[in-house]
């Protein structure tokens, strides 16, 4: 439930975003920041389409996350992704590795939520220093930050969750009992 949920708003963020970037696209100057250092100030500058380029950059990340977790769900065989306890995931059943998997799929997803993230601060100061508005440095740092602590918490998560329903799952097949779904 909690991974619809993560998609369904992954899928709000981009939406949101593209719809953002289009409108504010037609209000840009010729020229627009392409590139800050870590306070929000502009260290490079060209043409506005680069707003365009930033949107296509992303959905292509966004894409590329998705085709990720629906390999991830679809391939249980794990032979090209590394996680985890991948050998314990390994020596469990297709049917309960398919459940494991949906960990790795929610981590994805909460993954993407970040990227979308970084899109649209990305986005927003462009289009506010294209119009004399720059975000004050603290609160661009302070939005790298919660990014990033938001990036370590679901690195620490992956593994807990992971191990976590692994050891569900492990005991349930020692008892005999078929996965749930």
């Amino acid at each position: 439930m909690l991974n619809w949920l993560l998609a369904a708003l992954d899928l709000l963020l981009l939406l949101g975003l593209w719809g953002y970037g289009l409108l504010a696209y037609e209000k840009l100057p010729d020229r627009i920041p392409t590139h800050f250092d870590l306070q929000g100030n502009a260290l490079a500058w060209g043409a506005k389409s680069s707003l365009l380029q930033v949107l296509l950059i992303f959905s292509g990340l966004a894409a590329f996350i998705v085709a990720l977790s629906a390999l991830t769900l679809r391939d249980a065989r794990l032979t090209w992704l590394n996680v985890p306890h991948k050998d314990r995931l390994l020596r469990l059943p297709p049917a309960a590795r398919q459940e494991a998997l949906s960990v790795v799929w929610g981590f994805l997803w909460a993954l993407l939520l970040a990227v979308l993230l970084v899109a649209w601060l990305i986005t927003w100061m462009m289009a506010r220093y294209a119009h004399g508005t720059p975000l004050p440095g603290g609160l661009v740092i302070a939005g790298w930050v919660l990014i990033l602590a938001y990036l370590v918490l679901l690195a620490s998560l992956l593994g807990r969750s992971l191990r976590g329903v692994l050891e569900r799952l492990e005991d349930r097949q020692g008892r005999g009992q078929a996965p749930s779904h």
